[in-house]
């Protein structure tokens, strides 16, 4: 008599149990993650507290950045209501890179902050 395999130890048992990994919800992935002792639930609230800092951490700077870009602009239209004439057409280009820079410095910004925002989700397996 031959005798019985393992649990587990068909093959295509075995191949399901490798991939019950791919089908948890995000739930079950906190869960796993979760450091030992730690309730789940408590594990989600750390992680959305980390977020939360980090959106607030992101909306500070931001805020600092706008900041500096208005003052900066103010100054431009103060330059640009003192000039006449043909320096006042050539400052009008000039202001305009000013400007366009001004606006790819924000957007930059942004984009850092975006990216940022999602390896830090990611490192959290908030994002599935």
């Amino acid at each position: 008599m031959r005798p019985s395999p393992r649990p587990g130890s068909h093959p295509a048992k075995r191949k399901k149990m490798e991939n019950s990994h791919k089908h948890r919800t995000v739930d079950e992935k906190a869960n796993l993650a979760a450091p030992h002792g730690t309730a789940p639930n408590a594990q989600k609230v750390l992680s959305s507290e980390q977020i939360e800092d980090l959106r607030r951490q992101q909306n500070a700077s931001l805020l600092s950045v706008l900041e500096l870009e208005r003052q900066l602009e103010a100054a431009r239209e103060k330059r640009l209501a003192d000039a006449q004439g043909a320096d006042k057409e050539r400052l009008e280009i000039l202001i305009g890179e000013e400007r366009a820079a001004a606006s790819q410095r924000i957007m930059d910004v942004v984009g850092h902050h975006e990216k940022e925002l999602k390896m830090r989700m990611a490192a959290l397996n908030l994002v599935g």
